[in-house]
């Protein structure tokens, strides 16, 4: 495993002082169904969501949705410097998640989700649309696409957040 973790994460990084930092994880079926998501957030790009569809959790399904991602993250103009994973069985090979992105991993400590905040946020919206036990292997990848579009463009609090209050600040 990685000797890059979470508390090395230089400061500016975590201030939001910088660009180019990603966080992703798995969306899982659950009990009663099969395949997952893999989705990753660019919170200082507009949180910037990508979400990629496997059918099983394997470590070529992974790597082939992870290619997928940094192609359209290269074609949106983008460039990952550091991200973020947790310790899943799936993110174990480092190195050749690094060479993918050309970035810096980094891992978060044991059950410290909090620790990768935006894009755990991100996999409480997937369940807003798809809720728990659904089978993603059923999902079509138009409707995983749209999910990415819904998740981009959802308000988050920001400077211009007021526009979004029930009522006037």
């Amino acid at each position: 495993m990685s000797e890059h973790r979470y508390a090395d994460l230089p400061e500016a990084v975590k201030k939001g002082q910088t660009g180019g930092y990603a966080q992703a994880d798995f969306v899982c079926s659950g009990s009663n169904g099969h395949g997952m998501l893999f989705t990753m957030v660019l919170p200082f790009h507009n949180h910037r969501a990508y979400v990629r569809r496997l059918l099983r959790p394997s470590r070529r399904a992974f790597f082939r949705a992870l290619r997928n991602v940094a192609k359209e993250i290269e074609r949106d103009g983008l460039k990952v410097n550091v991200l973020l994973l947790d310790n899943d069985i799936l993110f174990i090979d480092e190195k050749r998640i690094a060479a993918i992105f050309g970035c810096t991993v980094y891992y978060t400590a044991a059950y410290a989700g909090r620790q990768k905040g935006a894009v755990e946020n991100l996999n409480r919206l997937v369940r807003r649309f798809y809720a728990k036990g659904t089978d993603f292997s059923k999902v079509s990848e138009a409707e995983v696409r749209l999910l990415q579009w819904k998740l981009t463009h959802y308000p988050r609090p920001s400077d211009n957040y007021a526009q979004f209050l029930p009522f006037p600040a």
